[in-house]
């Protein structure tokens, strides 16, 4: 998508080119998950001038343009077909813009309890899934937040089992910099954040300092991850700003926890994760725990 998007949107006007999409009859978005990790907004791009009318003629014969073309109705006829390996709400949100005179169907798969990413965790830890309140998804984002501030950030400034080793995991990148921000601006947490536009020097020093212990908490993001899969040391509990979009992200770092059990560092009786959730993260939870136990 960020190859049509520099075609589409070149600053050079001369450069630009938009027509090439107008007559678009099949268009298949092929591993939507993975272009929704690398930049949405592309995908969002690339739809916008798709089956729009042409700008100039390029020698048309109009005795063979479709009447229902000329009176830009292309996108009606026009046949989306996307496939995913998880559903998101953005992929969700293109689907529903996507129109066609014929309908839409949409195949989705129910998540089975022995299918569930905790389940495939296999480790006899515990988990913890809190919810909060919130009334549209444009609200959640303040919702989370605001839930975070009052009630998780002074659960974190208590002592606790243990004095370091908490990962804090964030999908969203927003909420990654609203997160680091407060902690940094008001609290006295010792935290160290490490995301996808650190540097590698900055990674390595972040990794370390963790695992030594001389910075209690570390903020690491999902596009990291999705990226990189660090296999993290020192992981003694989890807290996850949201759910996973990728149940295989919530397997990987909880097995985190068992490594540091395996290193001696860790104890699966005091060690837990806790997940944060609202009702407009159903479509992910319910890869984490199963179609069955997560809330309609």
């Amino acid at each position: 998508p960020i190859g049509l998007q520099r075609i589409l949107t070149n600053p050079d006007k001369k450069k630009r080119q938009t027509d090439f999409l107008s007559s678009i009859e099949v268009l298949i978005v092929d591993n939507a998950n993975a272009i929704e990790l690398q930049n949405w907004d592309h995908m969002l791009t690339v739809l916008k001038h798709t089956n729009q009318i042409p700008t100039a003629m390029h020698d048309t014969d109009f005795g063979r343009v479709r009447m229902w073309s000329i009176n830009d109705q292309a996108h009606l006829f026009r046949q989306t077909l996307v496939f995913t390996e998880y559903n998101t709400p953005n992929i969700n949100n293109l689907l529903s813009k996507s129109e066609n005179i014929f309908g839409k169907f949409r195949f989705r798969k129910n998540v089975k309890n022995e299918e569930s990413a905790m389940f495939k965790v296999g480790l006899k830890i515990r988990q913890i899934f809190n919810r909060f309140e919130s009334s549209t998804p444009l609200d959640e984002p303040d919702a989370r937040f605001n839930h975070f501030k009052s009630v998780i950030v002074p659960s974190l400034s208590k002592s606790t089992s243990y004095e370091d080793g908490l990962l804090i995991y964030i999908p969203s990148y927003h909420d990654f910099v609203r997160v680091k921000n407060y902690l940094h601006q008001k609290t006295s947490l010792l935290f160290i954040d490490a995301n996808e536009y650190s540097e590698q020097k900055d990674l390595t020093k972040a990794r370390a300092l963790f695992q030594q212990g001389r910075r209690k908490i570390l903020l690491y993001t999902e596009r990291l991850h999705h990226y990189r899969r660090f296999d993290l040391k020192g992981v003694k509990n989890i807290f996850m700003y949201g759910v996973p979009n990728n149940p295989i992200f919530y397997t990987e770092l909880v097995s985190s926890i068992g490594r540091s059990v395996y290193d001696g560092i860790a104890d699966f009786n005091i060690s837990n994760v806790r997940v944060l959730y609202s009702k407009w993260g159903a479509l992910a939870l319910e890869r984490i725990v199963g179609s069955e136990r997560a809330p309609g």
